[in-house]
């Protein structure tokens, strides 16, 4: 268990959308740190009409219910109602499931180890998919890649977009108040989408070098991002984009800082 300071003089700034960030912001607090916040996407609910038809599934042989992220349960969990009972929930990565969970609803199946389409898609029930229907519960836009390869695999899909993510508007002096008032260290980036956000709010401030911060990434991916945008410390990187994760990954970064400085 870390120490109530093990953070002192660690200032985070926190770019999960603020509905998010409380559990992982608790964390950082505890530990003697301080987190800022500033959401870099803001996840918008979509109010769209579906016609009946789009969940007329009860004639094929299985029906699977894929929900990309927590926010894809918080947002569109009421449209179960509509669907055939035998519906099987998955989940692409743990926080997914717990979010289900926690709602009361049932999974099926969320991949043990990882956290993305190609994760889910190694489950063996998903490798033949003829009369099958899947509805892949996200947000507009998005990747591509699991409706495709579900198509392949002979399975009938439906997209239901439930929310869409959107630059927050910031001004200025909120800007300066949180980057060159509270002089922040370390950055959290849990999706590219937040990492480019960041850096398009932070560049409106010349007075502040976003990119000697060091960068806490969700995944790999991330981190070559951040090392393609000009980020000029290494990134150091989470086993997953979760809050545990996440604050793991920070913990260790701090660690290893401490260590090199009493070496030096």
């Amino acid at each position: 268990m870390p120490q109530h300071d093990t953070l002192a003089g660690t200032r985070v700034i926190v770019t999960r959308p603020a509905q998010l960030a409380k559990r992982f912001h608790e964390l950082v607090a505890a530990s003697g740190g301080q987190p800022i916040s500033l959401p870099a996407i803001d996840i918008i609910p979509v109010d769209r009409e579906y016609a009946p038809e789009q969940f007329s599934a009860a004639k094929t042989a299985r029906i699977f219910a894929i929900f990309i992220s927590r926010n894809a349960v918080a947002l569109g969990s009421e449209l179960l109602a509509r669907l055939p009972a035998k519906t099987r929930c998955l989940a692409i990565g743990a926080r997914t499931a717990s979010e289900l969970k926690q709602a009361g609803i049932a999974v099926a199946y969320h991949p043990p180890h990882g956290f993305t389409s190609e994760d889910l898609l190694a489950w063996p029930e998903l490798q033949a998919l003829d009369d099958t229907q899947v509805f892949i519960f996200c947000g507009e836009g998005g990747r591509p890649y699991l409706a495709a390869e579900l198509s392949q695999r002979g399975a009938s899909v439906t997209r239901l977009e439930v929310y869409r993510r959107s630059k927050p508007k910031i001004t200025i002096s909120e800007l300066k108040a949180k980057l060159t008032g509270m002089q922040p260290n370390v950055v959290t980036a849990t999706s590219v989408e937040t990492l480019r956000n960041f850096l398009l709010m932070a560049d409106k401030l010349p007075e502040f070098d976003a990119r000697a911060l060091v960068v806490i990434a969700g995944s790999r991916r991330i981190a070559e991002a951040a090392v393609a945008a000009g980020f000029r410390q290494d990134p150091w990187i989470a086993a997953d984009p979760g809050d545990d994760s996440m604050f793991k990954a920070l913990l260790e970064w701090r660690q290893n800082e401490t260590l090199h400085h009493d070496q030096g």
